[in-house]
C-alpha cells in the first residue's frame, strides 16, 4: 500500500518537510530528497542499494538524495524530515552532502540522541503555532551534526551504473521541473533522444516504478502542499499541477490517500491562528501541522527525547514551556483589591437526563450545591428513549410523555440549579436510521426521518415548559441542539452538514417561536485546538445567511488527544461501545499551555466572523474523557484543575 504522508510545510519557506509515514509494504523507491527517518512504532527491513539493516522503535537512519530503496514491514510508523541537501550546499560547493547514519543493532548509542533530539524539537513545533525561524534554528543544528558526526564519502559508482545514475537522475531532475506541463513517457523519451519502450524499461529497472506512478505521486505531492496552504479550488488544483483532467486527478488522489481531495483538505489543512502571537506568521511558514500534532501524543519514544540534550543547547529555542516567569512589575500590597470573576461556578455536568432520577446522583448534587453552588447543569439526552418522551402508534400518530422530564427538572429547581436544555437526541421512533446508536446510553444520532414531527416535538415540549414553570423561569434556562456536529460522522455529525444546519434553523426557529425571550445558543462544538475549524465556519456563514442570531457559543474541551490514530478503535470496535474500550486511557495533550491556546482559538475563531460579542459557555471541561480514567483520581488531576483555572481567570 503506498505510504501516507502529510507535509506540515512550505517547501518556498522551510529548508525541510516534516511528515508522517505508514505503510504496509513498499515497493523500490528513488528520491531527489534526503530522507532522515525516526520509527515511531513497530519494525521493518531496510534496503538501502545493496545494504539492508532490520530497524525497531526509536531507531533512526538516513536515506541520502538518489539512492535506491525500499522499506519492508508491517504496522510501522515513523516521522520523515526530508531536505534537499543540494539546496542547502554553499556555491561552488564540490559535492552534494551525504551522511552515513542507521541505528540498527545499536539502537541506544548515545551518539544518535541528539539527532533524536532535534527530531523530537522539530515534532513539537509541529503541535503548536510556532514562527518557522525557531524551526530552522533547529533543523541547521541538526544539518551541522550530521555533518560534523555522520559524513560520508560520495556515492562510488563506476562504468554502466555511474551513466545509468547520472541519466537517471537528469530525467527525475527533468520531471521535478516540468511536473506542471501535463508530462507524457512520449515527449519525455522524445527529450531525451531516447525511444518511449527503452525510457520505460530504463525506469523501471532504476526506480521499481514505471514511469508515470513516479510522475503522478511527484503532482500529487504538490498538489498536497498546494491544498493545505492555498485556497483554489480542486479543479485549478488539479490543472496548476499537471492534471488535464480533474476527474483523473479526483481518482488518482482517492486511490493513493483513501478520501476524496476535499475531505483531505478539510482534514489535515493546517490551522491558520488569528492569535496575536502567530498573526502574519501561519500563512508564512508555520510549522503547525495538526495531522502531526494528534498523532505525536501517541508516540512517547519520541517525545521523551525533547529534554536530553536541553542545558547543553542554550541556543536553540526553548520549546517545553515547563516554567513561565512573569513580570507583575511594582505590586501595592495595600492597594484596592479586584473582584475575581468566578466563571466555573456557572457550569457542572451530569452525564445524561435520567441520572437526575437515581438519589445517588441526586445526593451528590445536593452536596455540591451546599459546597460551591453552580448556576447551570448540562447533560444529554432529554428526549432520548430512555426518557420515554416519544412514540408512534400504529398509524404513525406522535404521541409525548413529558412527565420523567418534570422529575428531572422539579429535582434541578428544588437545589437552584438551571437546566442548560440540549435538544438531544433522536428519539428512535423518530430517527431515519433506528440502528445509528453511540455511547453506553445508546444515543441515537441520526438525521429525523421527519422534520415536521420533529418540530412538532419540539414545539411541544417548550410549551410544556412554560405551561409547567412559567414564562419568566425557563426564559432563564439557555437552550441549545443536539452534540459535537463538528465531530466525526461515527459520532455525532451527519454525512451532510447542510442539511444538519437547516435543521439546526429549524429547532432554533420552533423555540423562539414558542418564546422569544429564551436564550438558543449554537450546538456544543469541540473546537479541537488540532483540528481546522472549517466545519464551524461553514456553520457561521449559514447564520449570517439566514438571519439567525445565536445567543451563545458553546464548546466542549479536553486535555485529550481526542483525534489520535486509535481513537476510533477505543470507543468503537468490532464488539460496538464497551466498557473495556472506554475504560483505557485516551493519551493527554503534551502542551501543558494547550487549554490557554484554545481560550484564544476561541476568541479568534469569534473575531474572524464578527462575534466578538457573544457570551461564551464551556459546558464541558475536564482532563479526560473517559470518568473511568484512573487519572481522574490522583493528585495530577487536582493540580491541573487548579493550573488552569488560575490561568484563565481572567481570560
Amino acid at each position: 500500500m503506498p505510504d501516507k504522508q502529510r507535509s506540515s510545510t512550505d517547501s518556498n519557506i522551510l529548508p525541510f518537510q516534516l511528515s508522517i509515514a505508514d505503510q504496509s509494504e513498499s515497493t523500490r523507491q528513488w528520491k531527489t530528497q534526503s530522507q532522515l527517518f525516526f520509527l515511531l512504532s513497530g519494525s521493518a527491513e531496510v534496503t538501502i542499494e545493496s545494504e539492508k539493516y532490520k530497524v525497531k522503535s526509536e531507531d533512526v537512519f538516513l536515506i541520502n538524495s538518489n539512492d535506491i530503496y525500499q522499506i519492508i514491514g508491517k504496522a510501522w510508523k515513523m516521522l520523515v524530515v526530508s531536505f534537499r541537501p543540494d539546496k542547502l550546499a554553499p556555491s561552488g560547493a564540490a559535492a552534494v552532502a551525504r551522511f552515513d547514519l542507521c541505528s540498527a543493532g545499536d539502537t541506544y548509542n548515545t551518539a544518535y540522541d541528539f539527532v533524536r533530539y532535534c527530531i523530537a524539537q522539530l515534532a513539537s513545533l509541529s503541535s503548536r503555532k510556532e514562527p518557522f525561524y525557531s524551526a530552522q534554528s533547529i533543523f541547521f543544528a541538526l544539518f551541522s551534526h550530521l555533518s560534523s558526526n555522520f559524513p560520508a564519502l560520495p556515492s562510488q559508482t563506476s562504468g554502466a551504473n555511474r551513466l545509468a545514475r547520472e541519466r537517471l537522475t537528469k530525467i527525475l531532475n527533468y520531471i521535478d521541473r516540468q511536473y506542471k506541463d501535463c508530462l507524457t513517457l512520449n515527449e519525455t523519451a522524445e527529450h531525451f533522444g531516447l525511444s518511449s519502450p527503452y525510457l520505460s524499461a530504463f525506469f523501471k529497472k532504476q526506480t521499481g516504478q514505471a514511469f508515470m506512478e513516479y510522475y503522478n505521486e511527484i503532482r500529487l505531492r504538490h498538489a498536497v502542499d498546494e491544498m493545505l496552504t492555498g485556497t483554489d479550488s480542486i479543479e485549478t488544483i488539479a490543472q496548476n499541477n499537471g492534471f488535464r483532467d480533474p476527474r483523473a486527478f479526483t481518482s488518482l488522489f482517492q486511490k493513493k490517500y483513501q478520501m476524496l481531495p476535499n475531505r483531505y483538505r478539510r482534514e489535515f489543512r493546517r490551522e491558520v491562528s488569528e492569535s496575536p502571537d502567530t498573526a502574519g506568521v501561519s500563512g508564512s511558514g508555520s510549522l503547525y501541522n495538526a495531522g502531526i500534532a494528534s498523532m505525536l501524543t501517541a508516540f512517547p519514544s519520541l517525545l521523551k527525547y525533547r529534554s536530553v540534550f536541553r542545558e547543553e543547547t542554550d541556543f536553540l529555542v526553548e520549546l517545553s514551556d515547563n516554567s513561565r516567569i512573569i513580570d507583575a512589575g511594582s505590586l501595592q500590597f495595600d492597594a484596592a483589591g479586584t473582584h475575581l470573576n468566578h466563571n466555573y461556578h456557572t457550569m457542572i455536568c451530569v452525564g445524561n437526563a435520567k441520572q437526575f432520577l437515581y438519589e445517588e446522583i441526586r445526593e451528590m448534587l445536593r452536596r455540591v450545591q451546599q459546597e460551591i453552588h453552580f448556576k447551570y447543569v448540562k447533560f444529554h439526552g432529554i428526549l432520548s428513549d430512555d426518557m420515554m418522551v416519544y412514540s408512534e402508534d400504529s398509524h404513525g400518530i406522535p404521541h409525548y410523555s413529558f412527565t420523567f422530564i418534570d422529575k428531572v427538572i422539579d429535582f434541578m429547581l428544588s437545589i437552584d440549579l438551571r437546566p442548560l436544555c440540549q435538544l438531544s437526541f433522536m428519539p428512535i421512533a423518530l430517527a431515519e436510521d433506528p440502528s445509528r446508536l453511540v455511547d453506553y446510553y445508546h444515543y441515537n444520532t441520526s438525521p429525523p426521518k421527519s422534520l415536521k414531527k420533529w418540530i412538532d416535538l419540539v414545539t411541544a415540549f417548550t410549551k410544556h415548559l412554560i405551561s409547567r414553570y412559567g414564562e419568566d423561569e425557563v426564559s432563564s434556562w439557555p437552550f441549545c441542539v443536539w452534540n459535537e456536529p463538528d465531530e466525526t460522522v461515527d459520532q455525532f455529525a451527519w454525512d451532510d452538514r447542510e442539511r444538519f444546519f437547516d435543521f439546526y434553523y429549524q429547532t432554533f426557529r420552533a423555540v423562539k417561536n414558542v418564546c422569544p425571550g429564551i436564550a438558543f445558543g449554537t450546538p456544543s462544538f469541540l473546537l479541537a485546538v488540532q483540528k481546522e475549524q472549517g466545519w464551524v465556519g461553514d456553520f457561521f456563514k449559514y447564520l449570517k445567511v439566514h438571519d439567525c442570531d445565536v445567543d451563545f457559543l458553546n464548546v466542549h474541551y479536553y486535555d485529550n488527544s481526542l483525534f489520535a490514530e486509535d481513537a476510533a478503535d477505543r470507543v468503537r470496535g468490532e464488539r460496538g461501545y464497551s466498557v473495556e474500550n472506554m475504560e483505557r486511557s485516551f493519551p493527554l495533550t503534551v502542551d501543558p499551555y494547550a487549554f490557554v491556546k484554545f481560550i484564544d482559538n476561541v476568541k479568534a475563531l469569534l473575531r474572524k466572523h464578527n462575534m466578538r460579542h457573544l457570551p461564551v459557555y464551556l459546558t464541558e471541561w475536564n482532563l479526560t474523557i473517559s470518568h473511568r480514567d484512573l487519572i481522574n483520581d490522583t493528585c495530577f488531576k487536582s493540580c491541573h484543575l487548579v493550573k488552569n483555572l488560575l490561568e484563565t481567570m481572567t481570560a
